[in-house]
This record gives structure tokens, C-alpha cells and sequence, in this order.
């Protein structure tokens, strides 16, 4: 782990797999994450995760297991110690999810189906969190190149879940063929509801890091929409942005007025993966 971080620190798919390594060594999920820790920015968890539940969950080809991994689903991410001392329970579900992609060979609706294993409705949202980065990190260079732009984000539930990740992509091709922000904006107004509110809040996660570098400010990307896709863009951008650039993200709130005022800062407050966040709009399918 100390090897990988130097060489490459952005090194979180590269540690999923190191993570299966790992699993298929210790046989143990517990002694696997404390191997781990909280090491490139928890793919190694995510590695363990993903190893382990395609142990638990072999059928020889006959489907899931769901039998076997609902207990495991369920106890894991608020019972296993060594989880618990260093992930929240959000973020222990977005492990899962990258598991049960992984586990179901990236099929999307058994993926978000078995996410329902979990008994609270935040951590079935979370788990979808991890299911579609799991897909997108795979699967997105070429879905680029065959399927429509916002693909598979404007067709399963927890569409914000998908775009969260998938628009890192859509802007970046975006801006490289010299497109102007405002075209890409219209694109998600095209949208139907819920998939137009899960394209901007896409849309302010993947602007995170110019916002963060000032090359864009924050109201340029979020401001001037409906009032809920501006609150969706706001906390797109803001939950990531608080949870590795605190300071910064307190100082771009400041340029914000009333409600988007308050949207910001309570998204600087409660990071990614709060239990406690009203998901009202993000469960919406």
C-alpha cells in the first residue's frame, strides 16, 4: 500500500484489485480490512469487499445467493467492528455496492435489486452509489463509444447515484471537444424527471475539482436552474469538495446567497454518506 500510494496516489481502482488479492490470501473480510485501512481512498476495501461477497455469493451458476449474503449485508456495515471503526455506514454500503456489481457481472437492475438486502433506505441509496461507480469505472470507455451520452444514468433508478460518476466523464469529453458549459447544461434540462435531477447533481460533483482550483466558480455550474437542480447540483459538488477540501469549501459557500446559502453549508457539514440527509429527491424513481 505504502509502494502504491507513492508511486500513483489516486490509486483507488488499482487497489481493488489489490484488495481481492488480499481477501484470497486472509480468507477473513475483518483481517483484510485491517490490512487495509482507509488506503487509497478505500478501494482496498472495496477490493476486500468485492473478493469476499463473490465468495459468499457463488451459487455455481445458479444466481445469487441472496440467502447467504443478507445477513452479511446486513451486519457488516454496523456490527463488524473493524468496519465500523474506520467507515461510516454510508460508506461501507457504497462498498458493497462496488461488490454486488461486481459480484452480479456488472448487470445493473440484479446489482440495484440486491442492494435492497439492506433494511434502510439511505443505505440501499449508498449501495447504489457503489454499484454504479463499479460499473461506470469499468465499463464507461466503451459505453462512450456505442451508447447514448448519459447511458445508464437516464434508464435505472437511483439516477443520481449513476451520474455522480458518470457525468467525471461526459464533462470531461464535454470541455475536450471545446464545448461551452451552457450546452451541456441544456443537455440535462432535455432530461426527464428523475433523470434531469441526477444529470446536475452529476454535473457539480464532476465540476468539483475547478471549483475547487477556481477555474470555474460554483454558481456558474449550479445557479440559474430549477430550485431543485440547483440544490442538487450544490450538494453534488459540495459533499465531495467538504470531505477532502474542508477549508476551501466553506470559503466557495460564502458566495452563496439564502437557501443555496444554507443547501451549501449544510452539505459542508455532512460530507458524503450522512445518514441523516434528506434523500427525498435522490430516491425518486
Amino acid at each position: 500500500m505504502d509502494s502504491i500510494e507513492t508511486l500513483w496516489p489516486r490509486c483507488h481502482s488499482e487497489a481493488h484489485d489489490l484488495g481481492k488479492v488480499i481477501f484470497s490470501h486472509v480468507h477473513d473480510i475483518s483481517r483484510g480490512l485491517r490490512i487495509c485501512e482507509d488506503r487509497c481512498h478505500s478501494g482496498c476495501m472495496h477490493g476486500i469487499l468485492m473478493e469476499a461477497f463473490a465468495t459468499i455469493g457463488q451459487t455455481n451458476g445458479q444466481g445469487l445467493n441472496k440467502r447467504a449474503l443478507h445477513p452479511v449485508i446486513n451486519d457488516l456495515c454496523f456490527q463488524n467492528p473493524v468496519m465500523t471503526a474506520s467507515y461510516s455506514p454510508g460508506d461501507c454500503a457504497h462498498g458493497v455496492g462496488h461488490a454486488l456489481m461486481f459480484l452480479t457481472n456488472y448487470q445493473i437492475p440484479e446489482a440495484l435489486e440486491t442492494c435492497t438486502e439492506f433494511e434502510k433506505s439511505s443505505m440501499i441509496y449508498y449501495c447504489a452509489t457503489g454499484v454504479y461507480m463499479e460499473y461506470v469505472t469499468e465499463n464507461d470507455p466503451t459505453d462512450a463509444k456505442i451508447k447514448e451520452t448519459f447511458y445508464p444514468c437516464d434508464r435505472y433508478d437511483y439516477s443520481a447515484a449513476c451520474a455522480r460518476y458518470k457525468m467525471v466523464h461526459v464533462v470531461r469529453r464535454h470541455y475536450e471537444a471545446r464545448r461551452p458549459l451552457a450546452s451541456l447544461k441544456k443537455q440535462c434540462a432535455t432530461l426527464a424527471h428523475p433523470f434531469r435531477l441526477g444529470c446536475f447533481h452529476g454535473l457539480g460533483n464532476a465540476h468539483m475539482p475547478l471549483i475547487v482550483a477556481g477555474k470555474v466558480q460554483l454558481r456558474q455550474v449550479c445557479l440559474g436552474l430549477q430550485e431543485d437542480e440547483e440544490m442538487m447540483c450544490i450538494e453534488g459538488a459540495m459533499e465531495r469538495m467538504a470531505k477532502f477540501h474542508e477549508k476551501r469549501a466553506s470559503q466557495v459557500c460564502e458566495g452563496l446567497q439564502e437557501s443555496n446559502k444554507t443547501t451549501c453549508l449544510t452539505a459542508v457539514r455532512q460530507k458524503m454518506y450522512h445518514m441523516d440527509k434528506d434523500l427525498s429527491l435522490y430516491l425518486t424513481k
